[in-house]
């Protein structure tokens, strides 16, 4: 082999070698944070190489912009309380994150519209009490999320504590709260990384709307759950079922 060919390979050995080490030594160095976030690769890639853009996982974006994603919401299901299964699929042909207390729709949120004598009033989300532990989870193109919550009408959403389903006075106390029918949109966070097509966005459900009376004629054929009684969590407060599991 001649001189120049071997130098030319020590060359280029040391221009992949040599970087190949020290991002190495990088991503160690990466993954002993003292943070709650897993460190995903690409996410040390993004954070250390690429300047964060304007969007956020909370940005609202246009029509055009919105990531591609299926939900499965069951209009039989929110129509008696008890528990509710959701599922969403990615179908945006690219990875992205979503935030996450440790499984799936642990940080989901609600938009609530209340029709009381054709008259709506919106009840918007207010914000998790807590932000500790939360991280971001890798969605991938084609993967489905599943989980089962409470429903969430069994809250009261101007206090997140739960309603009294055994009380003789329920009906009374749901009709002041839900009004005649309420609508509930759910969202979820999500991040996506600089070489994303879709942007960092909140993903939206459709809109379901329920009747209250619906609701209360379940109830009085026993057709609810109630809670355990052991005191529930404020995760469990936003729709949680079993936190953790």
């Amino acid at each position: 082999m001649k001189k120049a060919t071997k130098i030319l390979i020590s060359i280029v050995a040391g221009i992949i070698i040599i970087p190949s080490i020290i991002l190495t030594v990088w991503y160690e160095v990466y993954k002993q944070r003292p943070v709650g976030q897993p460190p995903y690769f690409d996410l040390f890639i993004a954070n250390t190489f690429f300047e964060r853009d304007n969007s956020t996982p909370y940005d609202k974006v246009s029509e055009s912009k919105k990531r591609p994603v299926i939900w499965q919401l069951n209009r039989d299901q929110f129509e008696k309380l008890d528990t509710i299964t959701l599922t969403l699929t990615n179908i945006s042909g690219e990875k992205c994150y979503y935030t996450s207390w440790g499984a799936p729709f642990t940080r989901i949120r609600q938009d609530l519209i209340v029709y009381k004598n054709g008259i709506a009033d919106s009840i918007p989300f207010g914000g998790f009490g807590c932000g500790t532990g939360v991280y971001l989870a890798p969605l991938h193109d084609q993967e489905t999320i599943a989980r089962t919550l409470y429903h969430p009408f069994m809250f009261n959403p101007y206090s997140n504590y739960e309603l009294d389903l055994k009380s003789d006075s329920f009906p009374k106390e749901f009709k002041s709260i839900y009004g005649d029918s309420v609508s509930i949109q759910l969202s979820q966070a999500t991040y996506s990384t600089p070489w994303n097509e879709y942007k960092s966005q909140l993903i939206f459900s459709d809109m379901i709307t329920i009747s209250t009376d619906k609701i209360i004629e379940n109830w009085y054929k026993g057709n609810f759950s109630v809670f355990p009684d052991s005191e529930p969590t404020m995760e469990e407060h936003f729709g949680l079922k079993k936190f953790g599991q």
